[in-house]
């Protein structure tokens, strides 16, 4: 220990000697907790009371000692409970040069026992226990409306009538929450029951993929003729009653064209030759083609006549079992009228079903340009509904082009639709927004 010697003299006895105290600073190294001094700026504990003290680490400083570890001190009664913070804690790095001492003071031996280090100060803060739970937004708006009812009354004895009336303007809009608690729970119940009976979201996609103008689609296939099966596109029955023993016995293309209802285009007609050249013809593939060729007429037909005897006549080879599948699925009912009519929609709709047909026949790789020309119709439209049956698109390969003898500007003509597993369909446009 060190020590050091000052003069102590008495108030009002200046003749008297001079009394010496003996300051020791006590060097000694302890691990225990050392005094600490508290100041209660509100309000005053119980003289009884006793604290706690509790030490954190000190991340910064890991290996630092006890007294030196950041600490705070806590207590409660059973109405407030009193905490606080190391005020010193770090204070001498932002300037703060005033620090506390605590000594004891022997009397008998005239000695001031100081510690090495500084006793750290507490500032103690107070909570009341019963409100410590409550919602913080609660209380703040509850002293906002404390504070908001003070100002009020201040604009109401001293404001301007201006003022007073935008006092009286602001008290007619306020709203009572409070009367509204009741309806709250009511709306909450309306809204679950309005809602029970809306679809969930895998059920909502089935709904959007059942009303797509497609055929019914197998997102499971494990092969391009699983996507669309036949009977998905033309009914069983309806295929069953097709007959094509006069295209079978036919002698000549020039007579078997005579009994499809529509012969002109390019591609029906490479594709019954392609189909009856063989010794023994698939009557599937020449089922498959005849239908092709009655949808193509009824699409040409619907358009001009809207009365299915009318149209049973001009179609006078097709069963009637085909003509009133076809209708019920590819027309729409007239307003004011007892006809029939295909819509835009339906247009797109018996297309599609024409075209997945045209794929089926076609081994799933089907030349656009050619259907393009014998519909009267843009490359570009027919891409759209080759698209929409989840389809992707092919250019002639270089040793295709080189066994043509075509150039590149000619290969794009020969561009074709070719329908893979997994399909691939067109994700909806999403509309950008404006900077």
């Amino acid at each position: 220990m060190s020590s050091s010697h000052s003069k102590k003299r008495k108030r009002g006895d200046d003749k008297e000697k001079p009394e010496y105290v003996k300051i020791v600073v006590d060097k000694s190294t302890s691990s225990g907790p050392a005094p600490v001094l508290a100041t209660f700026p509100s309000v005053d504990p119980p003289s009884d009371l006793k604290f706690n003290q509790f030490y954190l680490p000190d991340r910064r400083k890991p290996d630092a000692s006890v007294q030196d570890r950041p600490n705070f001190i806590y207590a409660e009664t059973d109405k407030v409970q009193f905490t606080s913070s190391n005020h010193d804690q770090g204070q001498t790095d932002k300037g703060y040069f005033s620090q506390y001492v605590v000594g004891v003071y022997n009397k008998r031996t005239k000695t001031l026992t100081l510690p090495s280090a500084p006793t750290p100060l507490h500032i103690v803060a107070h909570e009341v226990t019963a409100l410590k739970n409550l919602d913080p937004i609660q209380s703040r708006t509850s002293a906002e409306t404390q504070r908001l009812q003070a100002k009020n009354a201040l604009g109401e004895a001293f404001g301007t009538k201006k003022a007073k009336s935008a006092i009286r303007a602001m008290e007619r809009d306020k709203i009572d929450v409070s009367s509204m608690q009741g309806v709250a729970s009511h709306l909450q119940n309306s809204i679950e029951a309005a809602t029970s009976s809306l679809p969930t979201q895998e059920e909502a996609v089935a709904i959007a993929d059942s009303n797509r103008p497609i055929p019914p689609v197998n997102m499971d296939a494990k092969t391009p003729s699983e996507a669309y099966p036949l009977d998905s596109i033309i009914p069983p029955a309806e295929f069953k009653s097709l007959s094509i023993s006069n295209i079978l016995n036919a002698s000549s293309q020039e007579e078997r064209l005579t009994y499809l209802p529509m012969n002109r285009g390019e591609w029906i007609q490479t594709k019954l030759t392609s189909i009856v050249k063989s010794s023994k013809p698939r009557k599937t593939n020449v089922k498959i083609l005849l239908y092709i060729s009655i949808l193509w007429s009824f699409k040409l037909m619907a358009f001009r006549i809207h009365d299915k005897s009318i149209l049973q006549e001009r179609l006078s080879g097709v069963p009637y079992q085909v003509i009133d599948g076809l209708v019920s699925r590819f027309t729409e009912s007239r307003r004011g009228s007892s006809g029939f009519e295909v819509t835009p929609h339906m247009e797109i709709k018996l297309l599609n079903y024409l075209f997945a047909l045209c794929l089926r026949l076609d081994d799933f790789s089907t030349q656009i340009n050619t259907l393009a020309a014998d519909l009267h119709m843009s490359a570009s439209k027919v891409v759209q509904h080759f698209q929409s049956l989840g389809c992707s698109f092919d250019l002639p390969t270089t040793s295709e082009r080189k066994a043509l003898n075509i150039s590149n500007t000619e290969a794009k003509e020969r561009k074709k639709a070719v329908l893979k597993i997994p399909l691939s369909f067109p994700k909806p446009k999403t509309r950008r927004k404006r900077a």
